[in-house]
């Protein structure tokens, strides 16, 4: 609440420098670790090694971090919802918990079975674009209008969230098979 009273936007400035910095740190840390030989587990078993070693692929290690960075952001959002209700649109602390986290509710409760089914029919590319471009506008709504109707599609853009999370596993999955 003290980062609004100097200026509105400066909570998420400083939101947004933290999710840098987090970033570039972790990015800095891991950087001379990825060419490291990774031994093989002779028991037969798999161990976090042989997990390590899926990071040579370089695909895989761009899909781990656009995963890590979307989780991040997706964590992120808590607080955007939060205060862009609370002080944007001036409703309660019980609005938000009560009306607007039902509906992201609603929206990944929807998007669960469907995501995986429709992946199979049309592509997981091609579910991952619409997924991204829906979660992009639905974000980009708030900063260009402070109506009520943004409230109708938060169960849109929940769905699209969810799915850019969860289906890139599956798009994981099938590139190991042909390593």
């Amino acid at each position: 609440r003290q980062l609004l009273d100097v200026w509105v936007g400066l909570p998420f400035l400083v939101g947004a420098a933290v999710a840098a910095v987090v970033t570039v740190v972790l990015v800095v840390a891991l950087r001379p670790h990825l060419s490291e030989p990774v031994e093989k587990d002779t028991s037969g078993r798999r161990s976090l090694a042989t997990a390590f070693s899926l990071l040579r692929e370089p695909g895989i290690r761009v899909m781990c971090l656009a995963e890590g960075l979307w989780n991040f952001a997706l964590s992120a959002l808590r607080a955007f919802v939060v205060l862009y209700f609370t002080v944007g649109l001036d409703r309660s602390s019980t609005f938000v918990a009560t009306v607007i986290f039902p509906l992201v509710a609603v929206g990944i409760a929807a998007a669960a079975p469907t995501v995986g089914w429709l992946a199979d029919r049309v592509g997981q590319v091609r579910v991952l674009l619409v997924a991204t471009t829906v979660y992009a506008v639905g974000m980009a709504l708030p900063g260009l209008t402070s109506a009520w109707w943004v409230i109708v599609v938060i169960p849109v853009v929940a769905a699209g969230a969810a799915t850019v999370m969860t289906l890139p596993f599956s798009v994981l999955m099938l590139s190991l098979i042909h390593i």
